[in-house]
């Protein structure tokens, strides 16, 4: 039974920490057959580095959170670190999306629609890696993140929502989400030393505009057939959809 089973209610869908600012459930939207993704069960963050004691103790104590899947590169980790959580017994996974960060390593694409379809193609066996961990954690809550929680957690974000049935309606308005957030996330950045700065991407990749993720979900139209075309192609049988489903589904 999941925290919000016992509470009775639905649940803020932001999570408000001292570190992260972009933490926020994924439960409640329709999915398959008419029944809803459970509430504090899967969340998605921005970087956790900055994850304090006190935070941590909400995650853990409050939350009830047992596994953190990590797809930050390398070399991100070692920047930011893995906050208060390195501290907690929890699961923890470390799935990097890519190692060559673009803006830092290589020059950007020339769009974030040039990146996601990048990530998609190039990582289909990672993304099917956290969706094989998040049906089998059962109902013990899981977190995914990156830096930003926008676009390598956005694409992760989009692909477990298509696989749960949720409508392309409400995957682009969870990905969007993430725009109302982008100031304070800035601001915080600048605040630490061992935060990326605002000033080092272009500002045309520093947004998360629905446009954006309706154009992800086309490409895989287009190119997989369907989001559960594009978890196949990453390794996907459907006896783990049927799982996740059946765990985060009510």
């Amino acid at each position: 039974m999941s925290l919000s089973d016992e509470l009775g209610v639905s649940p803020e869908r932001r999570i408000e920490l001292a570190g992260p600012v972009n933490f926020r459930d994924l439960g409640g939207y329709a999915g398959a057959g008419g029944r809803h993704v459970r509430w504090r069960l899967v969340f998605r963050s921005d970087s956790l580095g900055p994850v304090t004691e006190d935070d941590a103790a909400h995650l853990v104590e409050r939350l009830r959170l047992v596994t953190v899947i990590d797809l930050r590169s390398t070399q991100e980790v070692r920047r930011e670190g893995r906050g208060a959580l390195v501290n907690a017994s929890l699961a923890y996974h470390h799935l990097p999306l890519f190692e060559v960060i673009p803006g830092v390593d290589e020059e950007w694409p020339g769009s974030l629609h040039d990146l996601y379809r990048d990530l998609l193609r190039d990582a289909s066996q990672q993304v099917a890696a956290v969706l094989r961990i998040i049906a089998e954690a059962d109902t013990r809550p899981v977190v995914f993140h990156c830096v930003a929680g926008k676009d390598r957690t956005g694409v992760v974000a989009a692909v477990l929502l298509g696989l749960l049935g949720v409508s392309d309606e409400d995957v682009i308005a969870d990905y969007a989400l993430t725009q109302e957030i982008m100031p304070t996330m800035f601001e915080r950045w600048n605040e630490r030393p061992d935060s990326p700065r605002e000033s080092d991407f272009p500002a045309h990749i520093l947004r998360a505009e629905e446009t954006t993720m309706h154009h992800l979900l086309a490409i895989i139209e287009e190119e997989y057939g369907s989001i559960a075309g594009y978890a196949a192609s990453g390794g996907i049988r459907d006896d783990v959809v049927t799982g996740l489903r059946d765990v985060l589904l009510d």
